[in-house]
């Protein structure tokens, strides 16, 4: 081994800069799996990848519809919300139950005036 190569990288003075430290990558390592489905007892093949985003996508598309579906029966369900009047019709018929009432009093009060 060269006395200039360290641990990490080699120093070279090629660049403009002056010594600059290089890295080197390091060495690839080889690793050693057991893969499902090569002949090892036990072990099921995982599917491919466009299978499992189809069955993803099918799980989604059954929830999406499971949901809506519920929500279409309880809104069915529930009954149907009181119908509010009009707010102006409401108002004019409170002054005028008001205004037949003092018209009453008004009465009521005269009446007692001319009997006395």
């Amino acid at each position: 081994m060269n006395s200039s190569l360290g641990d990490h990288g080699e120093f070279s003075s090629s660049s403009f800069g002056g010594l600059e430290k290089t890295m080197r990558l390091p060495a690839r390592r080889k690793i050693s799996c057991v893969l499902p489905g090569n002949g090892n007892t036990g072990f099921y093949p995982i599917p491919p990848a466009s299978t499992m985003k189809m069955m993803v996508l099918s799980f989604c598309s059954c929830l999406a519809t499971c949901l809506l579906t519920l929500n279409f029966a309880v809104l069915s369900a529930l009954p149907e919300p009181p119908f509010l009047a009009p707010r102006r019709g409401v108002a004019r018929r409170w002054r005028r139950e008001r205004f037949l009432e003092r018209c009453q009093m008004r009465r009521l009060r005269l009446m007692e005036l001319v009997a006395t």
